[in-house]
């Protein structure tokens, strides 16, 4: 069974809250990329409820741009949150 990216998301959640790993930045790093990589994962698959196209595959800054450039105000916010995260 795939990973969802609410999967990814509870990770986050879980080492965080159990610290399954020392605390410090190696956690901090972990937890904040399981967030991230669950945001981008729900994100991709929004886009691909909205387009019909569950097969729609998109790079990371290249999906966070052309959200960032949608005419809707909370299209682009989603883009410029995703274009933050991926650029740290």
């Amino acid at each position: 069974m795939p990973i969802t990216p609410s999967d990814y998301l509870t990770v986050a959640r879980d080492l965080f809250i159990r610290r399954a790993v020392s605390s410090g930045e190696p956690c901090m790093r972990t937890v904040a990329g399981r967030a991230y990589y669950g945001a981008y994962l729900a994100t991709l698959e929004m886009v691909r409820v909205a387009y019909g196209n569950p097969l729609f595959r998109a790079r990371h800054r290249p999906l966070a741009k052309a959200l960032k450039a949608s005419p809707h105000p909370d299209v682009r916010e989603v883009g410029s949150l995703l274009l933050g995260m991926c650029e740290c």
